[in-house]
């Protein structure tokens, strides 16, 4: 699955073969789940990562260090024309979770491993033991007990981070 996410990234190699190999399987599950045309998307993913030589050096720089900086710097310019459904999909996947050990750290730290109530939980009430660890830093250490207004990422700082 994890393969099949990094098919967003143009940089990475991807298999040529046919669709029985397990990654365009599990992106085809993907596309489905989204609503995007497998076959569209996976025509298009080929060509997006057999253009990648010609990406400028900044586009290149931006793959390896900030794939949301360059997707975001792409569409801003218009380059995403005749590759629609490959920037649907990096969509999608940017809003993927790739692991699981966030969420499991925050239900251990609450002793709700195995109970009755984790598996009987609402998604309102999953999602708001998920936003919990990070409401000091959201709302500056004055959080009043209420989950308005929601916490929102800062794009900006998104856009400038880079990977090391």
């Amino acid at each position: 699955m994890l393969r099949a996410l990094e098919l967003a990234d143009p940089s990475m190699e991807i298999p040529l073969g046919d669709e029985g190999d397990p990654v365009w399987a599990a992106a085809e599950l993907l596309c489905g789940r989204v609503g995007i045309a497998f076959a569209e998307f996976r025509e298009q993913t080929i060509e997006f990562h057999m253009s990648y030589d010609g990406f400028s050096s900044s586009e290149k720089d931006d793959c390896s260090k900030n794939l949301l900086r360059f997707y975001h710097g792409r569409a801003s310019r218009g380059g995403f024309a005749q590759y629609a459904a490959v920037a649907a999909y990096a969509a999608a996947v940017f809003t993927f979770p790739i692991t699981t050990v966030f969420v499991e750290c925050l239900f251990s730290g609450m002793n709700l491993n195995k109970s009755t109530m984790r598996s009987s939980m609402l998604d309102d009430t999953c999602v708001a033991v998920l936003k919990a660890r990070e409401l000091i830093q959201v709302f500056g250490g004055e959080y009043n007990g209420s989950m308005e207004p929601l916490p929102t990422l800062d794009f900006a700082k998104a856009l400038d981070h880079n990977l090391k």
